[in-house]
Order: C-alpha cells, then structure tokens, then sequence
C-alpha cells in the first residue's frame, strides 16, 4: 500500500502562485497534511507535488490544541 491523497484545498491569490494543502493518508493509516506552492494548471499533478515535495502542516496549531 502506497500514501493516498485523501483531500486538497486550494488558495489562488491573485498575480501570485497557487497554494496547496494535502491530506493523505500513510501507509500506516496516519493523517498527515502538507502544504506549497503549485502550478495550478493540473490539480492530480499538483497534488503529487505537493505530497511529495510540500512542507508537512500542522492544522491543530490553529484549533489551540496543545
């Protein structure tokens, strides 16, 4: 079993490049998230991208979990 891309969610500032958060899903049934920049042009390929090259992202700092 390989990481599955679970979910995207895409910011598209305007004269600025695409931006890319990932949710997969790790071989070992973790959740992990990941987040960059994209071409926005094919959005399976920038997933791929993002999955493979993003920078890992951590939602929960933003729900004031500690």
């Amino acid at each position: 079993m390989t990481s599955k891309i679970i979910q995207s969610y895409w910011f598209t500032p305007p004269m600025s490049p695409c931006i890319g958060i990932v949710k997969v899903k790790t071989e070992s049934g973790e959740n992990k998230f990941y987040i960059g920049t994209c071409k926005g042009k094919d959005e399976r390929a920038d997933e791929e991208y993002i999955k493979n090259f993003g920078t890992p992202f951590y939602p929960e700092i933003f729900r004031g979990e500690e």
